[in-house]
């Protein structure tokens, strides 16, 4: 997944909704997957009668380094999708004090645009 090419400056609402459209249809794409693989769900979606796995996400700033997509952005889209799509945790990745900076500002700005329950969230700096 990445950002639109050169994302500096506003996002279209067609835009915000492709990103966010990307991010919910994969993570619970991987959350079905997560389910079958671990004896959850049969093939055909039926339930086989045994606790669900937790589903984690590994993530990071989609399309902010070359792309210079707006890191406080696609946080808060991935949150949000990551809540649709009924995701147990989350790790994003941010890889520099600023990526988890802008990270913070998202959840923030989540809390307070749709309080509730969240997906626990474990931020992971992984500098070079």
């Amino acid at each position: 997944m990445v950002a639109p090419a050169y994302g500096r400056g506003h996002y279209s609402r067609s835009q915000i909704n492709a990103i966010l459209d990307t991010a919910y249809s994969t993570f619970f794409a991987a959350k079905i997957e997560g389910y079958i693989k671990a004896g959850y769900l049969k093939d055909n979606g039926e339930e086989k009668g045994v606790a669900p796995p937790t589903i984690v996400i590994h993530t990071g700033n989609w399309g902010t380094g070359a792309f210079g997509g707006n890191k406080i952005m696609m946080a808060l889209l991935q949150l949000i999708a990551a809540r649709m799509a009924g995701i147990d945790r989350m790790q994003f990745h941010t890889f520099s004090a600023d990526g988890t900076e802008k990270y913070n500002v998202a959840v923030r700005m989540m809390n307070d645009l749709l309080p509730g329950p969240q997906a626990s969230a474990k931020v992971v700096r992984n500098e070079t």
